[in-house]
């Protein structure tokens, strides 16, 4: 157990130390040559804070690959070779229950009413192609891999039960985001999450619910612009008694699919 713990802190220190040391090293100094604003110069070009991203997202995963070994790149990607009527209403099932759950997080995250403090930086990011391929395409991936195979599966992969690798690996996905409005909703996703890797074996559907997820909020953002962020379904729901009602029956909902999910899934050996 003491060395579970130990690879799983020095995953994460070697995350965000790949994060804030590539920022500082490419985003920053490219900004201030460029004449950015002085005060806050990240967000007068987000193409140079995508880079930086972008950079440090691959380094942090060669980097836990190298030295702890904790992402397994071939077995994370492994496709099952027979893809049966039964797994193909699984994946459909895993993926409506994303769906409703997200849409009930998002809900519950309306009235908790929390603090954004990157929204300047994930609008300027979301209108900005690298920025757009940062955020929706090789970050969940990114977060996948670490997070999910280098954490949850690690911590499977040495005997933990699945349910303490999951809300363990959750988390930290929730906290290392280090956002108000992002550390309840990520780590509520990360159970999502976690359990469709838990039931897949790699990260191919987990990965692409967590494009969808982010993709689905860079698309509104393009569309609407700022207001996206101000817009709410609580609103449309009417009242809050509606809304809680809402989020309940998606919870119940989300739950059940989750479960029929798992049944028609077999568990996949994640052992050496």
């Amino acid at each position: 157990m003491k060395d579970i713990i130990r690879k799983t802190i020095l995953t994460c220190s070697l995350f965000i130390i790949m994060q804030t040391i590539i920022g500082l090293i490419i985003a920053v100094p490219l900004s201030l040559i460029n004449g950015a604003n002085k005060e806050d110069p990240t967000l007068t070009h987000p193409g140079f804070i995508a880079v930086s991203l972008i950079l440090a997202d691959i380094l942090s995963i060669w980097s836990i690959h190298k030295l702890l070994g904790t992402i397994r790149f071939k077995e994370s990607f492994a496709r099952h070779k027979k893809m049966t009527n039964r797994r193909a209403l699984a994946m459909i099932l895993g993926t409506f229950a994303f769906v409703v759950g997200t849409f009930g997080i998002d809900l519950l995250n309306e009235q908790l009413d929390l603090t954004d403090q990157l929204e300047d930086m994930f609008f300027e990011l979301s209108h900005n192609w690298i920025g757009i391929l940062c955020l929706a395409v090789l970050g969940p991936i990114t977060e996948e891999l670490i997070f999910r195979e280098g954490i949850a599966g690690y911590w499977l992969r040495n005997g933990a039960k699945p349910w303490i690798a999951i809300v363990v690996s959750s988390f930290i996905f929730g906290v290392i985001h280090m956002n108000p409005v992002q550390i309840f909703s990520a780590f509520a996703i990360g159970l999502l999450l976690g359990t469709i890797y838990w039931k897949t074996g790699n990260v191919w559907l987990c990965s692409a619910m967590h494009i969808l997820n982010t993709a689905s909020s860079v698309l509104l953002l393009n569309i609407y612009g700022r207001e996206a962020n101000d817009m709410q379904f609580t609103g449309l729901l009417g009242s809050t008694s509606a809304v809680w009602g809402c989020i309940i029956a998606c919870t119940i909902s989300c739950l059940c699919l989750l479960h029929v999910f798992s049944k028609l899934l077999q568990v996949h050996s994640t052992k050496d």
